[in-house]
């Protein structure tokens, strides 16, 4: 997979490139504005994930070439404003980014920092990769999906969501998985994603089981639950003991 960026950028920055593993790789660069660390891998062919820690208030991000990628940023410490082809959009801690739109000028980070997990999908490449396809993932179809929405979408994601991601990047980070690991804790996010409009997929199991009960029982379900956490006596009649009534007149 390769994505082509700014010549400027590259000419302008001392980007130095090491191997954290035969999968992982580290690139650094430095600007008179600040440095930058970003560690990634390919998972598939046209599929890298990878994380990032800047620290400058600004970076140009403008690709040359065809654009034909999908990419999900998802935030984990500070703020970036990115511009694309309709206006900047803004990204902060917890706050996920799917774009299929290229970037078009100078990424702002106002507070000099940003951090977080990112995904690049070369549409081009893995539009139909069977893999994905088997896990009911097809990232060919973002663009259709995106379309209502001028090419991009914006979202808070859950704390389960956000706790994994941030295990992915540690993981990534660290380099200490192989291509299998690194594979299905992607694809557990992805499916997340995919399911986020179904409660189940992200609730803790104490909770998934009171909901099933809650389905299957109605009311009753939901009165032994009020009586077991907060143990009024929900049987009628409802009232006042008069006794409780005179001590509070007191």
């Amino acid at each position: 997979m390769q994505y082509n960026a700014d010549p400027d950028f590259v000419m302008r920055c001392r980007i130095r490139e090491t191997a954290l593993s035969p999968l992982v790789r580290r690139m650094t660069f430095s600007t008179e504005h600040g440095s930058g660390v970003m560690c990634l891998l390919e998972l598939w062919a046209g599929v890298q994930v990878w994380t990032i820690d800047f620290h400058v208030p600004q970076l140009p991000i403008r690709p040359t070439g065809d654009y034909h990628y999908l990419k999900l940023n998802f935030c984990t410490g500070g703020r970036c404003e990115v511009p694309l082809p309709a206006g900047y959009i803004y990204i902060d801690q917890g706050t996920l980014s799917v774009d299929v739109n290229p970037p078009v000028g100078v990424m702002l980070c106002p507070g000099g920092c940003y951090q977080g997990l990112e995904l690049a999908v070369d549409l081009e490449m893995c539009g139909g990769n069977a893999a994905l396809l088997d896990y009911g993932i097809d990232l060919g179809a973002a663009p259709a999906r995106l379309a209502n929405r001028g090419g991009s979408f914006l979202s808070k994601v859950s704390a389960s969501w956000e706790q994994r991601a941030r295990q992915l990047m540690v993981h990534i980070n660290q380099a200490d998985l192989d291509l299998a690991a690194y594979r299905f804790l992607t694809l557990e996010l992805l499916r997340l994603l995919e399911n986020r409009d179904n409660p189940d997929q992200t609730v803790e199991t104490d909770v998934r089981a009171m909901l099933d009960a809650v389905r299957k029982g109605g009311d009753s379900a939901v009165l032994e639950y009020v009586r077991r956490f907060d143990c009024p006596d929900m049987r009628p009649p409802l009232r006042v003991p008069a006794e409780d009534l005179e001590q509070a007149a007191r």
